[in-house]
């Protein structure tokens, strides 16, 4: 990927990640915050806490070995981690209810992580490349999980506690490991593995 294209792709995924925030504000919101994060290159680190209710962050990073870390508590609120390259990992941490949380990378050795403790959250994990690793841990009730890995010998690692929880999960590719710990009730999972 050129640095032009690249450089287009940030732009586009930063007018719609705004996009989507500025429409999700509510009209007389109060005690909100932002942060917006974009770095290119090798070897950076992003840190964002954020402890209010409706604050939205986005994080994004073009490069390899680059960190991204997301801590958000309280109502409302929507994290957006996006990487490109290798060797790259981002973790978010969530307390609270109805929030929403994206995590995609693109590349290969990569590794997300997601701890999420609350109700009524929506949670999307997104991987496309080889040799990456998913872990996702939720706590609570009526979460919405929806996790996808495309490419080779990926790697996910779940673990849901609570009740009326929903899980799907999508592995394409070859030589993909999925391991599910569920504890609870009234909790649909469901996944999908291809193999090409």
């Amino acid at each position: 990927m050129t640095r032009k294209h690249a450089f287009s792709t940030a732009m586009l995924v930063s007018a719609l990640c705004i996009g989507f925030f500025c429409a999700a504000l509510p009209a007389a919101a109060q005690g909100y915050n932002e942060a917006f994060i974009y770095q290119f290159g090798d070897g950076n680190a992003a840190v964002v806490y954020q402890q209010a209710q409706n604050s939205r962050t986005v994080q994004y990073q073009l490069g390899s070995g680059n960190q991204l870390f997301v801590y958000q508590s309280g109502e409302g609120n929507a994290a957006v981690q996006i990487q490109e390259g290798q060797a790259n990992a981002a973790f978010a941490h969530l307390m609270g209810s109805h929030n929403t949380a994206i995590q995609s990378q693109m590349g290969s050795g990569n590794r997300l992580v997601l701890q999420q403790i609350g109700s009524g959250n929506m949670l999307l994990q997104d991987q496309i490349g080889s040799q990456n690793e998913a872990v996702l841990r939720v706590q609570g009730e009526r979460n919405a999980v929806n996790h996808r890995q495309v490419g080779s010998n990926h790697t996910a690692y779940v673990a849901i506690t609570g009740h009326n929880n929903t899980f799907d999960h999508v592995q394409i590719g070859y030589g993909t490991d999925l391991r599910v710990v569920h504890m609870g009730n009234d909790t649909v999972i469901s996944t999908l593995r291809v193999v090409f």
